[in-house]
Parts: structure tokens; sequence; C-alpha cells
């Protein structure tokens, strides 16, 4: 036994050793080749001497090896189902704007940090709130005043119906003809249906706080009680028999639920932090400070995702969305799919994460390194872009597997920073390159893939971005010697917006559109090419 003992003891010494031993080389290796990068060099270069001879030799060309991590396999179906072609309303630090130039200011107040909006699925429609009053608008900017007494509303996902009160009164209003039916006496905290012909709301019985469901074609009652909280109804279908809410300052009972056909179900605990819902507002996507979690009517509980970091933000890709309800940390979204492993993915900040199946989604890490990554989808699935140790790296998923490869390769200096475009096809990239006199210099280029990288201009590396693609014009924005561009997709065509703007500006409110600083620090927003005051 004592010699099994100490067998047992040597083994462990021994993989102890070689572990030290192993970590000791790499701590080595990556000390030297950071001091020295004539080192660096000839690692790389014995390296490349190695992936020569492989392919001359054995016929392996070990450049094209790639890296993968496991995930189960699914196929990525295309959604959307929205075909409208007309002005779509765009709002930022309550400026409204629409993406054929138009630009209104009305509504703009200094030092505010934007308007409580929301949008239908087409953003042909939006109602706002602002200063007690509520203002419907359309997609050519031209606004109706719906109630000079009112502190929430909201815009159905289909267009056409405002839910809004005026005093304690909850009442619901159609775009179209101005008609009003008043659907409770006392309602706050309105979300709409789908279709507009049910709201959730909250209201008091007592001194208990309930969720309300009622409608046109709903008959009016409660789906939750609460002695010590309030609520924050979020999402509805248009049968009333799911609907979704937050319930806060209840100290045993916080969190986000559901109550499915009359049954209450806990989803997650924590606080909102956002949330994405099916076209149907059935199906629900979760992210509160607690966890991830996916539900769908008919289930027992929600599907807690393994998705854990400070920072979980879910995103989306390539399909309209509306905008149910404004809340302090991110908008609520109803996406135009019924599934969300096809349209959504949660980053947070190094890692990538993407979902896979239809009946209930799991998480495929889709991105484990790098840093200033960019995210969508493509005909292949969930794509991220991103930097590690200077090189440009693509990760994508092919026959179920997150496969990562070389972006594109960049031999005369290390990138820096990277932008992309819509759809990958094109980026723009800040490279470290040397000069005559062996400085560090950071130029601009400008790739479309399978060409070779375009030269822009001289630009700056620093914390603060320097580049910007708006989503809105689809136009690049620059910044070179204290210059602001604008150039077209292709970088045909550029022109001057501004000769003295040092910096673009990272706080982001509404629609995120540009803010940049001057020289002399003041800062400015850019919607539509028109320079607008922010201070």
């Amino acid at each position: 036994m004592k010699n099994k003992r100490n067998l047992g003891v040597g083994i462990v010494l021994v993989v102890a050793l070689a572990a030290l031993f192993t970590g000791s080389i790499y701590a080595g290796y990556k000390m030297v080749t950071y001091f020295n990068k004539d080192v660096d060099d000839q690692f790389r270069e014995v390296g490349q001497l190695v992936e020569d001879k492989a392919k001359d030799y054995c016929g392996i060309d070990l450049s094209k090896v790639k890296e993968t991590f496991e995930g189960p396999p699914y196929v990525y179906k295309k959604q959307g189902t929205r075909n409208y072609d007309g002005p779509r309303i765009y709002e930022s630090y309550g400026y409204i704007y629409n993406d054929q130039g138009k630009v209104l200011t009305d509504f703009y107040e200094k030092d505010g940090y934007g308007l409580y909006i929301s949008f239908n699925a087409d953003r042909s429609e939006a109602v706002f709130n602002i200063n007690g009053k509520c203002y419907c608008i359309n997609g050519d900017l031209e606004y109706t005043l719906v109630s000079d007494e009112c502190s929430d509303s909201c815009i159905n996902y289909e267009g056409g119906y405002i839910a809004y009160n005026s005093g304690a009164e909850l009442r619901l209003y159609e775009v179209k003809t101005g008609e009003e039916t008043v659907l409770a006496r006392s309602g706050f905290n309105p979300c709409i249906s789908p279709n507009g012909q049910t709201v959730s709301y909250y209201s008091f019985s007592g001194t208990n706080a309930l969720v309300y469901v009622g409608g046109i074609n709903v008959k009016t009652h409660a789906v939750s009680s609460s002695s010590s909280g309030y609520y924050t109804p979020t999402a509805v279908s248009d049968d009333g028999k799911v609907v979704y809410y937050e319930l806060s300052n209840d100290k045993t009972r916080d969190g986000f639920y559901c109550s499915d056909d009359g049954v209450e179900k806990k989803i997650a605990s924590g606080y909102l932090r956002g949330a994405q819902f099916t076209r149907d507002c059935k199906q629900a996507f979760v992210s509160t400070s607690k966890n991830i979690s996916y539900f769908r009517p008919g289930m027992a509980k929600a599907e807690n995702l393994s998705i854990f970091g400070m920072l979980r933000d879910l995103e989306f890709f390539g399909v309209s969305a509306g905008v149910n309800r404004q809340m302090v940390f991110e908008p609520i979204y109803i996406l135009d799919t019924d599934c969300f492993s096809d349209v959504s993915m949660v980053t947070t900040g190094e890692k990538t994460y993407c979902l896979q199946g239809d009946a209930i989604p799991s998480e495929v890490l889709l991105r484990n390194e790098g840093a200033n990554s960019h995210e969508t989808f493509t005909s292949d699935g969930p794509v991220s872009v991103y930097l590690t140790e200077g090189e440009a790296k693509k990760v994508r998923i092919l026959d179920g597997k997150a496969v990562r490869e070389d972006f594109f390769t960049w031999e005369n200096g290390k990138i820096k920073q990277i932008f992309t475009s819509d759809d990958f096809s094109e980026c723009v990239f800040i490279a470290m390159e040397k000069n005559e006199k062996n400085d560090d210099i950071y130029n601009l280029y400008y790739y479309h893939e399978g060409k070779k990288p375009v030269f822009i201009a001289e630009t700056t590396y620093s914390a603060n971005t320097m580049v910007k693609w708006d989503q809105c014009t689809e136009k690049w924005y620059y910044i070179s010697q204290n210059t602001l561009y604008c150039a077209d997709r292709r970088f045909k065509e550029k022109t001057v917006v501004c000769d003295s703007c040092d910096h673009f500006d990272f706080r982001n409110y509404g629609d995120q559109a540009m803010v940049f600083a001057d020289t002399d620090g003041k800062l400015h927003v850019l919607i539509n090419d028109m320079i607008l005051d922010l201070e």
C-alpha cells in the first residue's frame, strides 16, 4: 500500500514538474518575443520554414489548418417577413430623423438623454413622450399630439395602435382615424400586443399592485398580484394568454415572470437588463443581472443558458424589430423571427456565443479570444470578426462547428483596430507601421473581401474611436489630421464634414448616431451629415 502511495505521489510530482517546465518555456518565449522583436521574427521564420517544407514534401498546407470549437449541428434559416420600403424613423439624443435625410429638431432638449420612444417593426410609425405629452410620428416626420397629459405610451409591432395613459386612465388610440377606446380607469406601464388589440398594464386594488390584461376582444383580468412590489409589463400575445412582466421591490419575489395561460412562472431572478421576443410575443430570450434565459409557453420552467460575464449583451441581426418599450439599460425588442437561433447572439466582451436549436436553443461558443469583435449573420450563419495579437481573424459555423480562419493578412505591420460594414464584405482597419525614420505611424486602409487593401489616409490610434460605419446612411466616417471625412461604401468618393474634429465619443443613446468632440472638446452629434449641438 505504501509503495502504491509513493508511486502516486511520484506521478503527481512528475506531472507538476512537467507542467512547470512547459509553462516556464512558454512564459520565457512570450517574454523574449515581447521585448525582442528580432527573436520574435526568428521564431516566425522557423514556423514559416516548417510550413513551407510541409507543403513541399508532404503536400500539407498548414496555413489552411483551421482551429475548431465543438458545437451541435444546426442549419441556420433566413428570417424576416417584412417588405416595407418607405422612410424609417430613428431617434438619438432627442433628435428624430429618417433614412431619407430629414432631421426633426423640435424635441431636442439640452443635456437630455433622448426620448422615451417606441417603434413599430417597420419604423414607419413611432410614439414618444416628452414633458408630459404624447406624440405620434410617421416616417415623413409628421407628428400629431395624442395627449397633453401622459406618462407612458407604446406602439404595437404591426403599427396602427397606441396604448397610453391620460392621467390615470388607460386608452387605446387608432393612428389612422384618431379614435380612442378607454380600456381601464386606472392603468400604468402599458405594453401592447403585436396586432394592437390587447394591452397588459399594472394598476392597484387597495394596497396591492396587480398585472392586468384586457383589450378589444379580451376580457380584463388580473394575472399577478404583489402586496409590496410594482410591475413593468414587457410583452403580451394577441390572445392575452401569454404575458411577460418584471416584478421589482418585492423582497421575496423580485424577478422576471411569464403568465402562461393563467399560470405564473418565474423565468429569472435579478433585474431585467434586456429582452427579445418572437414576432408573436410568445417566446422570450431574456438577460437579467443573474443569468440569460429562454422560455416559451408550455415549458415547466425556463432554460438557463451557461453564459457568464459582467457584460452580457443580447444582439440581433438581419431582421426588423419593434421597440415595444424603452428601459433604463436597453429597449425591449420584438423581432421578426420565430427562432432566436437564426438572428440572435450574446456577447460578453471577451467571448461571443451563438444559439443552435429550434425548440429550445442551446448556446455555442463562437469566439473565445481576441478583442474589437464584430458580429453578424451571413448565408453561413453567425460570423464574428475580431483582432488577436495584431491579426484579423474570422470565426463562423461550418458543419455544426465554430471554425476559425484568417479574415485577411497584413504583412506591413500590426492591425490595431478593425471596423466592419453591415455584411462583413468589406472593412476599414488601422495598421501600425514604420516610416522612413523607423518611427511608429498609423495608417487607415480599406479592404474589400478578395482584394488588396487600399490606403486611405494617415490617422492616429488611441482609446477613442477614429472610424465609424453609419448603418442609416450606409457611409463611412473617419478622422484624419483633425478633419472628419465622409466616404461612400467603396471609398470611391469622400467629402469633408468638419475641419476641427478630434475624436468620436463613446456615448450612445437611442439609435446611436455618431457623436464627436471638436478640437475644443465640445461635443456634437452627426445625423444625415448635419452637425447638431449636443451641449
